[in-house]
This record gives structure tokens, C-alpha cells and sequence, in this order.
């Protein structure tokens, strides 16, 4: 596996969202923060130009860090969840900052709306949709003032969120994807005390967590994303000393996952990556029977498959890019001759995900 470089980012960007628009074209980049502030800032990268270019797009509504993206699948909705607002700011909507809003950007239109809030403030949650996209999952998480291993869903037709069992432990800065078994996976994070290995599954037909195969390497601050194959790859992140560069998946046999493999290394160590599939096929979700699913309107109708997003209009000209790098790999399904990671001993890894926010 060969991974290269790809146009620096016009922001320098801390814990913030990536996601890929359901073409694989364009590539959305939104908040973060820099050594300032805050960004409420968003930049999309269109792949499919020469040479590749990033773009500035309307503004989110507020500033957020450590917020967690997803896009909805067979819509045109990215989804910006939780975070951190940098207000330390205490009310019903937010304490010390961190946020229960979410908020959701229309790729066709290019405009942002609010839309609705979580039971509880979370930065740094896990979250991916199922494989319908009828329901969006986010687990753990923090306040500001204590971790956790509460998680909740949104039914998507109805705009209501709901909660879900517990995870069996508490995870801020954990990565999540959803497996082709349909199931709601979550790997690593931080207790409060130590960064995670551990891998747990919400299984949605029959409303409990599992346990799911450990990591190789334990990981906060890592990314997670579903390859076209079903496969779980999870890159980057920090075991609190040291960050990774490496990239490790997990296999599934018979639609049952069995273990984690290290498969690549990064070109740089990556402590809060974000990383995404590009032109990802759709991965049916098995037969099954769900849990009630309340009723409402079909938000999906009309989006069978995955759209062709037009191109994004630019909010202004490209500012001149900084040192935020990105990289891409040319084959993410090769299995490659790596072993052990890049790592940065350098990295002053003793401090909580949540507590390095500026």
C-alpha cells in the first residue's frame, strides 16, 4: 500500500470532521480548531479536478471542535454532531462548552440547518449510521466534567433521538463505524484513565452491547470508516505516550467479526485523524427486524441510490493553504508489508482528550 499527499487544507484543523459526498468526488472538511480558536469553517476538495483544489462552502452556524461527522447514506446529508464551541459557557444546550446541537449540511443546496439536539452534551462521541441510514448512532463522550458510556440514537424520519443501552465502558474520544452485520460498532477511546484497545458492538435486533475482538494497538483520537469490502479500518490516534501512523482493520468471516490486522502506515503519525472511503459501494444491511422504528414521513424517499452531487458553489477564493496536511491511499483494501508504527516520541501524550481543547 502507497500512500501520497494531497493539497494542504487552506486551515490548519485540530479534531476536526471528514466526510466524502456519496459520489467520492468531493471531500468536506468543517471545524476543528487551530492554535486560536474555534473554526466554524468548511472547506470541500474536489478530487475530480486537475490539479485537485480545496474550496471554501458556507460556514457552519457556530464554531465547534471536537465534533464527529457522518454522512447519511442514500441522502444528501452530512451530519456535524456535539463538540466543543470554546465558550466554556454552562446552559441547557452546552456545559463548559461542549454541545448536545446538531446541525446537517445539504450538499445540493450547500446550506446548513439545525437540526435538533441530543439528551446529552457530548465532544468527542463516536457516531455512524446504520446502513440504511434510517437511524444515526452516537456513543460516549464527555461534558467537560466526566466521561461517558451512555449512548442514544436518532430516528431520522421523525427527528427524534432515543436512548440505547450503555456501553459496558465508558469511551470519550472513541472512533465508531458500522459493520456489514448492521451492527454499531465503537473501538478505543479514554476512560479517564487509560486509552483503549477494546472493541464493542450494539447489535440493533436485539438491543445489547457485545464485546468485538481487540485492537492491535490501543487508540484514542483514532477514525474509523467502513471499507467497501465490510471491513472496519481504524487509523491513526494516540496510546498516550506516543502517536500512531498506522492503520489497522478489522475482518469479518461468515458476517461475524474475528480480529484486527496492522495493514499500512501512514506517511506522518496522526493523533485526531479523520479519515473516509472515497467512491464506497453500498453495503446492504441483512435481513432483520429492527427495533420499532416509531413512525413518520420516509426522509429517504427519493434517494435510492447514492446521488451524484452537483459541484459546490464557492463561498470565496481559495486562501492560500497552510501546513494542514492530508494523505491518501492508493489501495486501501491491499494488505501491505508494514509492521509496527511510525511512532513520534516526541508527542507529549499525557494529557485527556478532552483536556488539550483550547
Amino acid at each position: 500500500m502507497k500512500w501520497g499527499g494531497l493539497p494542504k487544507m487552506a486551515h490548519r484543523r485540530y479534531r476536526p470532521a471528514l466526510v466524502f459526498s456519496p459520489d467520492g468526488r468531493y471531500l468536506y472538511a468543517f471545524g476543528g480548531h487551530n492554535e486560536d480558536e474555534k473554526l466554524a469553517s468548511v472547506e470541500v476538495l474536489d478530487t475530480g479536478k486537475v490539479p485537485m483544489e480545496w474550496m471554501e462552502m458556507e460556514e457552519m452556524p457556530s464554531a465547534r471542535s471536537h465534533l464527529s461527522g457522518a454522512l447519511q447514506p442514500r441522502s444528501p446529508y452530512i451530519y456535524a454532531v456535539g463538540g466543543n464551541d470554546g465558550s466554556g459557557q454552562t446552559t441547557e444546550q452546552k456545559r463548559s462548552g461542549r454541545l448536545k446541537s446538531v446541525i446537517r449540511f445539504n450538499m445540493e443546496t450547500n446550506h446548513w440547518e439545525p437540526w435538533g439536539e441530543m439528551t446529552t452534551v457530548r465532544s468527542s462521541p463516536a457516531i455512524a449510521f446504520c446502513l440504511d441510514g434510517e437511524f444515526l448512532y452516537v456513543a460516549g463522550g464527555s461534558n467537560g466534567a466526566e466521561k461517558h458510556k451512555s449512548a442514544e440514537r436518532l430516528q431520522i424520519a421523525i427527528n427524534k433521538w432515543e436512548p440505547i443501552a450503555d456501553m459496558t465502558t465508558i469511551r470519550s474520544g472513541g472512533c465508531a463505524a458500522t459493520g456489514a452485520d448492521n451492527c454499531f460498532y465503537v473501538m478505543g477511546g479514554y476512560d479517564g484513565t487509560t486509552r483503549l484497545n477494546t472493541c464493542e458492538y450494539f447489535d440493533p435486533d436485539t438491543g445489547e452491547w457485545s464485546a468485538g475482538p481487540q485492537m492491535v494497538k490501543r487508540r484514542s483520537g483514532a477514525d474509523a470508516a467502513t471499507g467497501p469490502d465490510g471491513s472496519i479500518y481504524v487509523v491513526g490516534g494516540t496510546d498516550g505516550i506516543m502517536q500512531h501512523s498506522s492503520v489497522e482493520r478489522l475482518s469479518f468471516v461468515n458476517g461475524r467479526p474475528t480480529e484486527w490486522n496492522l495493514i499500512s502506515e501512514m506517511g506522518t503519525c496522526r493523533e485526531s485523524a479523520a479519515a473516509c472511503f472515497a467512491l464506497t459501494k453500498v453495503i446492504e444491511a441483512p435481513a432483520h427486524t429492527p427495533m420499532d422504528k416509531g413512525d413518520g414521513d420516509d426522509p429517504l424517499a427519493g434517494f435510492d441510490s447514492a446521488p451524484s452531487a452537483d459541484e459546490p458553489r464557492k463561498k470565496k477564493k481559495k486562501k492560500k493553504a497552510d501546513e494542514t496536511t492530508v494523505e491518501v491511499s492508493d489501495n486501501p483494501l491491499h494488505e501491505g508489508d508494514d509492521d509496527g508504527d511510525m511512532e513520534n516520541p516526541m508527542h507529549e501524550g499525557n494529557q485527556d482528550d478532552d483536556e488539550e481543547e483550547l
